[in-house]
């Protein structure tokens, strides 16, 4: 049977580049989209997608999304209504694919360090906040999920945080300052580094574990390309933008009182401290994917770069 992949969340940043990295390597992709319309959907048409509408809360077009398919890319959005939503869905996927008879491969995309959530301060005493822990509780059970459903193979990849996440348009929620006065907030310890990830590496990686499986095979792999300091984020960003970016430490007692009700400064004051683990060169020694640098996807990124610090 010739490879057929389904990829899931198509027309995100994830999903998006690993079809994209499918299609270029002359496979046979099936793209679950909510709308076929959609720019993003169109582009991966043209690419050569064939495009399957429907959504993570449609089992039976979930089903019909998976026949023939050999091997699926999972990746499902966070939900922080603390309704099981996002777990859900996954099970939805993983009940399809098992149904199909015919996929062996499946590969999820997770979350760097939530194999030490338990680690975080405040994760026994109650102090850390709901939100963090219920989005890491969600992908903890997706992980068992993936890991106990009986597929041939399967790969669990844990990214960190988005080198996008500094750019228009996802600069406004996670860093607004930073777009709107060249700030760049910071909860954490002017000496930690925050390791970052190019998306579109996100897809290199899930694109060559699912051709590759056994290369992959029965592995949760943390992933990332470059570790740095908010000094260093911040001096990449003013090089290549012409913009001076300065850098504001919040203080960890002030951090601390603000993390319950914002959630970017809770995840910088737990999870983003231990994302430090692992060096990228070992990851491009071990599989032979190249991982970009973050002034390198600054200069790829230029014209947005632009735009974003007019």
């Amino acid at each position: 049977m010739s490879p057929t992949i389904l990829v899931t969340g198509a027309t995100g940043q994830q999903g998006g580049a690993t079809a994209r990295h499918l299609l270029a390597r002359g496979l046979r992709v099936h793209a679950l989209v909510r709308t076929s319309t959609s720019a993003a959907a169109l582009d991966l048409h043209r690419r050569g997608a064939v495009l399957v509408e429907g959504n993570f809360d449609q089992p039976e077009q979930l089903q019909l999304a998976c026949q023939k398919a050999t091997a699926v890319f999972l990746n499902v959005s966070p939900s922080f209504r603390g309704d099981g939503a996002e777990l859900r869905q996954a099970t939805n996927v993983v009940r399809a694919a098992r149904a199909s008879g015919t996929v062996t491969t499946l590969v999820y995309t997770s979350v760097c360090a939530v194999d030490q959530r338990e680690k975080f301060p405040g994760w026994h005493d109650g102090t850390i906040s709901g939100l963090m822990k219920g989005y890491f509780e969600s992908k903890a059970a997706i992980e068992d999920l993936v890991r106990s459903a009986g597929f041939m193979h399967w790969t669990i990849l844990r990214p960190p945080v988005f080198m996008t996440n500094y750019l228009l348009p996802s600069v406004r929620g996670y860093f607004p300052e930073l777009a709107e006065s060249a700030t760049l907030r910071s909860a954490m310890a002017p000496e930690k580094r925050t390791m970052l990830i190019n998306p579109d590496d996100i897809g290199r990686f899930a694109a060559a574990a699912l051709v590759e499986p056994d290369k992959f095979s029965h592995r949760a792999v943390d992933i990332g390309g470059e570790a740095l300091t908010a000094k260093q984020v911040a001096s990449a960003i003013s090089d290549v933008s012409g913009r001076e970016i300065v850098v504001d430490h919040i203080p960890r007692e002030l951090a601390e009182r603000l993390a319950p009700s914002n959630p970017q400064i809770d995840s910088q004051l737990w999870f983003w401290e231990r994302q430090d683990r692992f060096e990228p060169r070992d990851l491009e020694a071990e599989f032979g994917i190249k991982l970009t640098k973050f002034r390198d996807f600054l200069t790829a990124n230029k014209e947005l770069v632009r735009q974003t610090f007019k």
